[in-house]
């Protein structure tokens, strides 16, 4: 029974990955990935965000007017006044995000691979479903339907999933929280021995054993939240689809 999570900095480039975060990830079905994406690469999502809230303000008649200096902070400003007159804009702009450069550069980048490539197989391949996340405050106008409390199993046993936030990530704004251990028993187990909570950092990959059961909390911020989700399977394993294990096991 474990409640830390196995932290590992990707630098340099190239590396081999030690032995003990080989032997965690197999246990844990989890790791972090301090400093895995560059970045310039998170300032490419900022600039591209920019461009496609823009072209939804355009379309709706509306002038952004936000004071944020932190390109971040200062897009889910915008998507949060957006959203107010036209509800679908954020589930509209995560369908743009995940068909722009930055997003394929992301899965493609080859620092990356070479980690992900240790942890699975070094026959990757991308899956098409690659996922921009925007979590609004509660308070704002949902993207999306409210979240149910349950824990999501993504993937099979010859695949992984990447998650990379775009700001800092916590307890207060969506975090994920994840059972450790328990993709070695997957929608099976009767309990959750180990269930974790994480903060994340921009340009941090946390890689998941495509088994391990992930929950998304609400985000309790007053800001959005944007992240990243890539998924990878070993070219020889077929796809599989997302399971719902609830959230009553980790009780």
């Amino acid at each position: 029974m474990r409640y830390s999570l196995h932290t590992v900095d990707a630098k340099p480039e190239g590396r081999r990955l030690p032995a003990e975060t080989l032997a965690r990830f197999r246990d844990d079905g989890a790791i972090l990935i301090r400093g895995a994406l560059a970045p310039a690469l998170t300032a490419r999502f900022a600039r591209e965000l920019d461009l496609l809230i823009g072209e939804l303000e355009r379309r709706h008649g509306q002038v952004a007017r936000p004071r944020e200096r932190d390109p971040l902070r200062r897009a889910g400003a915008r998507l949060i006044a957006l959203a107010g007159a036209a509800p679908d804009a954020p589930a509209l702009l995560a369908d743009a995000m995940a068909q722009m450069p930055a997003m394929h550069a992301a899965a493609a980048d080859m620092h990356l691979l070479g980690l992900l490539g240790q942890l699975l197989a070094p026959t990757l391949q991308v899956d098409r479903q690659m996922v921009m996340e925007i979590a609004l405050p509660d308070e704002a106008v949902p993207a999306t339907p409210p979240r149910p409390d349950h824990f999501l199993i993504h993937g099979g046993p010859a695949s992984l999933t990447v998650l990379a936030p775009l700001q800092h990530t916590d307890w207060t704004n969506g975090a994920p929280r994840l059972a450790l251990g328990a993709h070695r028993a997957g929608a099976e187990a009767e309990r959750f021995a180990s269930v974790i909570e994480t903060v994340i950092e921009p340009g941090d990959a946390l890689v998941c054993h495509g088994l391990l059961p992930r929950l998304v909390p609400a985000n309790r911020s007053a800001d959005v939240r944007f992240a990243i989700a890539l998924r990878y399977r070993d070219v020889a394993a077929a796809p599989a689809r997302p399971r719902i294990v609830p959230a009553s096991r980790a009780a």
